[in-house]
C-alpha cells in the first residue's frame, strides 16, 4: 500500500513540478550545443489562420512579399476561420501568390491550421500571425538552421515596437489586438553559437 502511495505521490509530483524541472535541465543541455548554420533554402510554407482580418490581411501580404527568401521555393497558405468580415474576399483576390483555405464555419485557431496545413506542400512549416509583422530575412535566418540534420524545430522571439511599452498596450498584445512586431529570431541578438533551436527526436513525417 505505502508503495502504491509513493507511485502516485511521484506521478503527481511529476506532472506539476518534475516534468518543468526536467526541461529547465534540457534547456541547459541545448545551450551547450552548436548549431550549424548554412545557406539552406528547402521548399517552405508558411502557415496563417486569420479570423475577421480584414484590416491587417492586406498589410501582412505586403510584408510577406518583401521576404528575401526565393519565390519559387516559398508557399502561403492562409485560412479563413469563419471570417464574418472581407477577410475571406481579400484572400481569393491574391490567388495565385497564396492558397486560401476559406473555413464558412469558424471552429478554433487549432483547427484552421490543422486544415492550412493538409494544403501546405513544404518541407519545413514557420507559422506566422495575421497581425505581426516579420523581417526580411526572417524565413531565410529559420531556414538556416535546419541545415543542421539535429534540429527538428526553431523557435522565434516576438519584439514590441517602441522602447517604452504601456500596460494597455501589453495587455493588447496578449488579448489578439494590434501592436506587436515579430522579429526573425532570437538567435538574430545573439552568437550563432547560442541558437535557439530543438533536438530533433525521432523522425519527421
Amino acid at each position: 500500500m505505502k508503495l502504491l502511495f509513493w507511485l502516485c505521490f511521484a506521478l503527481i509530483f511529476y506532472a506539476y513540478a518534475g516534468y518543468a524541472v526536467f526541461l529547465w535541465f534540457c534547456a541547459l543541455w541545448l545551450k551547450k550545443l552548436p548549431t550549424q548554420r548554412r545557406d539552406f533554402t528547402p521548399n517552405v510554407s508558411i502557415i496563417i489562420a486569420a479570423r475577421n482580418e480584414e484590416g491587417n490581411v492586406p498589410a501582412k501580404l505586403e510584408n510577406l512579399r518583401r521576404l528575401d527568401y526565393p519565390q519559387d521555393r516559398l508557399e502561403i497558405v492562409i485560412a479563413s476561420d469563419g471570417s464574418i468580415d472581407r477577410t475571406a474576399s481579400i484572400l481569393r483576390e491574391h490567388v495565385p501568390y497564396i492558397c486560401p483555405v476559406i473555413l464558412d464555419d469558424s471552429k478554433g485557431k487549432a483547427h484552421a491550421l490543422n486544415e492550412a496545413v493538409k494544403r501546405a506542400t513544404g518541407e519545413i512549416l514557420v507559422f506566422l500571425d495575421a497581425r505581426q509583422s516579420v523581417e526580411p530575412n526572417a524565413v531565410s535566418e529559420l531556414a538556416s538552421c535546419f541545415a543542421d540534420s539535429t534540429v527538428g524545430a526553431v523557435s522565434g522571439e516576438l519584439l514590441l515596437d517602441g522602447s517604452e511599452v504601456s500596460a494597455e498596450e501589453v495587455e493588447d498584445l496578449f488579448c489578439g489586438r494590434d501592436g506587436d512586431r515579430a522579429h526573425p529570431l532570437l538567435e538574430y541578438q545573439q552568437p550563432s553559437s547560442e541558437m535557439n533551436a530543438l533536438p530533433l527526436f525521432g523522425r519527421l513525417t
